[in-house]
């Protein structure tokens, strides 16, 4: 028998091209096979070890590739199996008056992922969510905001799909709403959150989302809609923009008026602009937390290359402002 001490092979000290410095190939082998499966039986441990984690810090409908990126305080990829209990197709068509049956087929949350930005803070202090529905797939978080985001604890999640014609394919509005549901309701699973901070940002479909959500969420932010649940007529009375959406239950309108809403268009001072019109429909109908924000689509809102001035010092703490001191506290999705 061999009694020399086993010494393992350094693969790297091997020339190409060159005999293997080894007289005894048979113990070259045997050296080999015994290198390659220890090594492998270290990768086995190392692998079930950390499978083992991952597995135990997976958080209640969340996937396991998510929980395994969900410690990064940087920008990650999630992907959830918890629905929201109000995010079923007939429950968002009564909340959004759509006729149950031509609304299509309901969506599997789990083939649907988001991207998120989760602040580089104490995790004990609670979050605040900002949920964005953006007029494209969205393909990452804006990383100019990130530093804004961080310092007001505030997460920001987008679903990576859009509602819309401007950019096929796209989902309907009622499902873009149904998944800001499901975004909050897992992330109150896996955070602590501020009940008071949960905000809703959307494009087109802001305001029909707005009076189906408000029981939900504490602030919104609405880009370009110029609808309305009722026609808005021109001052001059020569013509109206047509109702956009059917006009909410009088319990989601009174909660709705409670709401900071900031309303982001290319005019707000032209009597025929949609946007104008809708922002003077809402102060006539007792709104009264409105902010209006007037930004270019190519240089303020070309996503994810967001300006971030107007949203640090203007949007953000006239949001903040208004849901701290909000009566009706938001229920859970």
């Amino acid at each position: 028998m061999d009694t020399r001490p086993f010494r393992a092979v350094s693969l790297v000290e091997v020339t190409p091209g060159k005999f293997l410095p080894f007289a005894d190939k048979k113990r070259f082998t045997r050296d080999l096979i015994l290198t390659l499966v220890l090594l492998a039986i270290a990768s086995g441990l190392y692998f079930q070890r950390n499978q083992f984690s991952t597995l135990n810090s997976r958080k209640p409908g969340m996937s396991q590739a998510a929980a395994a990126k969900n410690d990064s305080p940087h920008e990650i990829d999630l992907t959830f199996t918890r629905r929201s209990p109000l995010s079923g197709r007939s429950d968002l068509a009564g909340r959004m008056r759509l006729d149950d049956d031509s609304s299509g087929p309901d969506y599997d949350l789990s083939k649907c992922s988001f991207k998120a930005y989760v602040p580089q803070a104490d995790p004990k202090e609670p979050y605040g969510i900002l949920v964005y529905l953006g007029y494209k797939d969205s393909v990452s978080v804006p990383q100019a905001w990130e530093p804004t985001l961080d310092q007001n604890h505030l997460i920001f999640i987008t679903p990576v799909c859009h509602s819309g014609k401007n950019f096929a394919p796209s989902v309907p509005a009622w499902q873009m709403l149904g998944l800001a549901f499901d975004a909050v309701e897992n992330l109150r699973q896996r955070y602590t959150i501020n009940p008071r901070r949960i905000y809703l940002m959307a494009w087109q479909d802001g305001m029909q989302q707005l009076f189906a959500s408000a029981d939900i969420f504490t602030g919104y932010i609405i880009i370009y809609d110029g609808v309305y649940f009722r026609p808005l007529v021109l001052p001059s009375g020569n013509g109206y923009y047509p109702a956009g959406f059917e006009p909410p239950s009088r319990a989601m309108f009174r909660t709705a008026q409670q709401r900071p809403i900031v309303l982001i268009g290319d005019s707000f001072t032209d009597p025929e602009n949609a946007a104008c019109l809708v922002c003077r429909s809402l102060r006539a109908d007792g709104f009264s937390h409105l902010q209006t924000q007037v930004l270019s689509l190519s240089e303020d809102l070309h996503y994810p290359n967001f300006k971030v001035d107007w949203f640090k010092k203007e949007t953000l703490p006239f949001l903040e402002g208004v849901a701290a001191t909000t009566q009706q506290m938001p229920k859970d999705p």
